[in-house]
Order: structure tokens, then sequence, then C-alpha cells
């Protein structure tokens, strides 16, 4: 899951896509989605090292697997929508077997995210 922030921090865009966090996979996300003067902040992922080499900024933050990790004001968004949207898959799904549909369900909730305000 991608976050972009306005200029105030609050959450515009959000990308979800479902692939292997191998650096091939990251690399080719990063060329399709991303603009080269994009300022990405990650996890210490090693996937991620891709970043580096495809925009100009990218500040990698190692948080480690702790609560204070979950709590770091950069991931807020990412933290925010993650949970959001296990309630949402949760809640509706619940019935449904999930992994031969998960692109659609990412995709539907990706779609209703980025179009809140329309």
């Amino acid at each position: 899951m991608a976050v972009s922030t306005t200029a105030d921090r609050k959450p515009h865009p959000v990308a979800i896509r479902c692939m292997p966090f191998t650096l091939e996979a990251v690399r080719d996300w990063a060329n399709e989605s991303l603009a080269a003067e994009t300022q990405a902040v990650s996890d210490g992922l090693a996937a991620f090292r891709a970043l580096r080499a495809e925009i100009d900024s990218h500040l990698a933050i190692v948080t480690g697997s702790s609560r204070t990790s979950a709590e770091h004001p950069e991931f807020r968004w990412v933290n925010i929508l993650l949970g959001n949207l296990k309630n949402a898959l949760t809640g509706t799904y619940h019935a449904f077997k999930f992994a031969p549909y998960a692109p659609r369900y990412l995709a539907d909730f990706q779609y209703r995210f980025n179009r809140r305000y329309n």
C-alpha cells in the first residue's frame, strides 16, 4: 500500500497492489506508478532499496516490529488505511473465499477511497 499525502499531511490517493516483495517487483511498480520527483518514505524492508534508483528522494526508516513502529508519524496514514481495509474486508466479504478475489476486493477499496470526495 502506498499513500500520497497533501502538504498538510492529509491522505489523498492510495495505491494498493498485490505483488511479492522482491527487488524486481518493487522496481517495476515504481517505474509505472511513481514520478521521478517523488519523495518516498518506507520501512526498512530490503525490497524498497529498488526505490533509490527510480526516484529522487527515498528515506528508509527502520522501525522493527514493536508497537512504536505502528505509531511512527511517517507511517500514520498507511497504518490507518490498513486498519480500515481489514475492517472493510472482514465486515463485507466474510462469507466469500478471499484468495481468488483478493485483487478485486483491494481494487474496490482503493477506488472508493480515492473517490471519497467526488
